[in-house]
């Protein structure tokens, strides 16, 4: 599990680079740049800078698919009540 926490960080930093450049004028959009565009750009930098740790990946059983499910669906948990929340504040 913490080989995939590695992943999860990984990509949700350059998820986050590129979902807080598309949410600079409207806050209240970051939580749904970040479980769509953000997700995109996220993982095909981490595909573009670190490929190569994919195959450490497959030896320890995870799939290009469940990484991405299992990404999106903490991605998810986390912007849903952050969206929530930001729509009551404004």
């Amino acid at each position: 599990m913490r080989a995939y926490w590695i992943f999860f960080l990984r990509v949700n930093l350059i998820n986050l680079i590129v979902s807080l450049g598309m949410t600079f004028n409207n806050i209240i959009m970051l939580p749904v740049i970040l479980c769509t565009f953000g997700m995109a750009f996220g993982f095909l930098g981490y595909y573009y800078f670190y490929k190569n740790e994919l195959y450490l990946y497959y030896n320890l059983g995870f799939t290009k698919l469940k990484l991405g499910i299992m990404t999106l669906v903490i991605n998810a948990v986390i912007s849903l009540p952050l969206f929530i929340l930001l729509i009551l504040l404004s």
